[in-house]
């Protein structure tokens, strides 16, 4: 009787590889075809980080079940029809790249899948091809932040500021808290596209921020913010006044 293709194709000496642990949920994904072929359990142990990011981006693409050819293939096949199969032929380009710089360990399947939308956005795939090192929290803010907010500045902030993957969630409650005479029924997105309209229309710093406060109320607190992304680290001018919990400028 002839021994089994995937058997073959395992050789006997291996060297060292990354414990289970950091596989996260893709050892379930896998377990029906370990079941059928055990021998496949041994590649788990040869990975190294991007062969292992590699098949859990597949694996998060993939809805259906992965029979023990899918599984060789994801553990040992080359890597363009890998992603042909999981992303099709119009993969974003540099998604080989990042998946050499991710932490050493799986990420959520979601992580992955907001991976590759970023990547297919030329501002955030720009940013993302300079980093040395991207985290799940970086993907997980820079997938939030809105289009219109998606600007050099504020995506510098991103591995250089903790808890950006919090910040659209900050601005919101900063803008559901703000108080907007005569504009009170704006939802934050209309803030935001708001904000980068005159932000397009306006030259000066001062214009910017005279007719942000003034249309989408930034709060005292957003200031800091503001001043970061536009290079001061105070208002401009002693004159500025605090009132009703936001910034106004004298006229």
């Amino acid at each position: 009787m002839t021994e089994p293709a995937v058997t073959k194709t395992i050789g006997k000496c291996r060297k060292p590889g990354f414990l289970l642990e950091p596989l996260g949920w893709v050892p379930a994904r896998l377990s029906k075809a370990i079941e059928i072929e055990p021998c496949l359990i041994e590649l788990l142990f040869d990975l190294d980080p991007a062969r292992m990011h590699l098949m859990a981006l597949a694996l998060a693409h993939l809805a259906s079940d992965v029979p023990p050819d899918l599984a060789l293939m994801l553990l040992k096949g080359v890597r363009k029809p890998i992603l042909n199969l999981s992303l099709g032929h119009h993969r974003p380009f540099g998604i080989d790249r990042a998946l050499h710089h991710l932490p050493p360990k799986v990420l959520s399947a979601e992580t992955y899948r907001k991976l590759v939308d970023l990547l297919n956005d030329p501002v955030t795939a720009k940013f993302l091809h300079h980093r040395q090192l991207i985290t799940e929290k970086m993907i997980a803010g820079l997938a939030t932040l809105p289009a219109d907010l998606r600007r050099p500045a504020i995506l510098a902030m991103f591995g250089r500021v903790d808890g950006m993957d919090r910040f659209v969630d900050g601005l919101r409650c900063l803008a559901a808290h703000a108080r907007m005479p005569g504009n009170s029924a704006l939802s934050f997105s209309e803030r935001v596209e708001v904000a980068a309209r005159l932000l397009r229309e306006r030259r000066t710093p001062l214009d910017h921020l005279r007719a942000i406060t003034e249309r989408v109320a930034v709060p005292v607190i957003l200031w800091r913010l503001i001043g970061t992304t536009a290079h001061y680290s105070q208002p401009p001018g002693p004159r500025h006044a605090l009132r009703d919990s936001r910034i106004t400028f004298p006229l």
